[in-house]
This record gives structure tokens, C-alpha cells and sequence, in this order.
């Protein structure tokens, strides 16, 4: 009965024993694992916070870039504006140049115009001159006054002839001196004075044709032999 007893216990322990060393290396073979998983999980986070580092490098990298290209085309964008702004000087400067050509010739045209009616009138004062000198002799009449309004008449002609022959001047220093569109209206202006002067001078020897009328009691359209220019 011992010895059946003391072989149960015997197998007890043994089984005991064996439980214990089962644990212990089911313990020991779950150590790699555990130390497997920690070393795995701490190359993931480096791994993440390298990621994420080189994100935010490439993010500034980026971000560089971008101000770099934006500086460079703000630049380019200036540089653009201010070529533009020379070709619309150049091409203002060119529009004004033309204008103030054809201001020229409109300017030489009328003068040409003006000294012409200049011509007519001298012209006419001279026949005047001669058909006085002729009423004179052939009529024996004196005609002193008329030849006083002639001489009147002869120094208007005068006057319009010296403005006229300052006009150019005038229209060079307008067109230098200001932009086209006012400088073709004080051309303008120029001529509108000239032609006042040829007007006055016409008038002063139409004044003569009639005193010469008058003078020999002859009556008649007085201006029926005078000219003046219409432009």
C-alpha cells in the first residue's frame, strides 16, 4: 500500500516538474517574440518621424521654389511693364512726330495760301496806283487823299505780310512746345489772325477804289475789282 502511494506521489511530481518546465519555456519562447515586436514597433516610429521629416523638408523645399518663381515672374512681370511702357512712349513720341508733320504741311500749305492773297493784294495796289497816276493826268484832277489811303492801305499789306512771314516760327515752337492737338489749334489760331490782317488790308483798298470813285464822281460797285483770299 506504501509503495503504491509513494509511486502516485512520485508521478505527481513528475508531472509537476514537467508542468513547470512546459511554462518556462513557453515564457522563454515567447521572449523573442515580445522583444521581436518592441524592435519592430520602434523601427516603425523612426521610420514615421523620418517620413514626416522628410515631408516637412520637402514641403520648405517647395515652399522656396514657389517664392523663388514668384519673385521671378513679379520681375519679369516689371520688366514686361516697363517695356511696354517704352514702346508706348516710343509710339507716342512717333504719333506725336507724325502729327507734327502734318501740322508742318498744313502750316507751309496755308502759308504758301496767305502769301498768295499777299501777291493779289500788292497786285491790286498797284493798278490802283497806276489808274490814280492815269485819272490824274488825263483828267487833271488831283486825288492826294486817295493816294494818302493808298499809302494807308500799302502799309496793312505790310503788316499782313510780316505776320506772315513770322507764322513758321510760331508753328515750330508749337508743335515743340505742346501736344499735337494744341498745337494744331494755335496753328490754327495763327492763321485765323493772318487772315484777319489780309481782310483789313483788303478793306483799306476797297476804301481807296471808292474814294477814287467818289473823287470823279463816278458811281459802281467799289469792290467789284478787289480780291482776297477764302481760306
Amino acid at each position: 500500500m506504501n509503495k503504491i502511494i509513494n509511486i502516485t506521489l512520485i508521478g505527481a511530481l513528475f508531472l509537476a516538474n514537467l508542468g513547470s518546465v512546459y511554462a518556462y519555456e513557453k515564457v522563454e519562447a515567447k521572449g523573442p517574440e515580445i522583444e521581436v515586436g518592441v524592435a519592430a514597433s520602434t523601427s516603425l516610429r523612426l521610420r514615421a518621424q523620418e517620413e514626416r521629416q522628410e515631408l516637412r523638408q520637402d514641403i520648405k523645399d517647395v515652399r522656396k521654389e514657389i517664392g523663388e518663381k514668384r519673385a521671378e515672374i513679379k520681375t519679369e512681370v516689371k520688366e514686361g511693364i516697363k517695356e511696354l511702357e517704352l514702346k508706348r512712349d516710343a509710339l507716342k513720341k512717333q504719333l506725336e512726330n507724325t502729327r507734327g508733320d502734318i501740322i508742318k504741311r498744313f502750316a507751309s500749305r496755308m502759308i504758301k495760301v496767305h502769301n498768295a492773297a499777299v501777291e493779289r493784294l500788292n497786285k491790286l495796289a498797284d493798278r490802283i496806283d497806276s489808274r490814280i497816276a492815269k485819272f490824274e493826268k488825263n483828267k487833271n484832277v488831283k486825288l492826294d487823299a486817295v493816294k494818302a489811303k493808298l499809302v494807308i492801305a500799302r502799309a496793312k499789306i505790310a503788316v499782313a505780310k510780316s505776320y506772315i512771314d513770322g507764322i513758321q516760327a510760331k508753328v515750330d515752337v508749337a508743335i515743340v512746345g505742346g501736344n499735337a492737338q494744341e498745337a494744331f489749334k494755335n496753328v490754327r489760331g495763327f492763321f485765323d489772325i493772318s487772315r484777319e490782317n489780309l481782310k483789313v488790308a483788303h478793306s483799306a483798298l476797297v476804301d481807296v477804289i471808292s474814294s477814287i470813285k467818289l473823287g470823279l464822281h463816278i458811281s459802281g460797285n467799289a469792290t467789284s475789282t478787289a480780291t482776297t483770299t477764302q481760306n
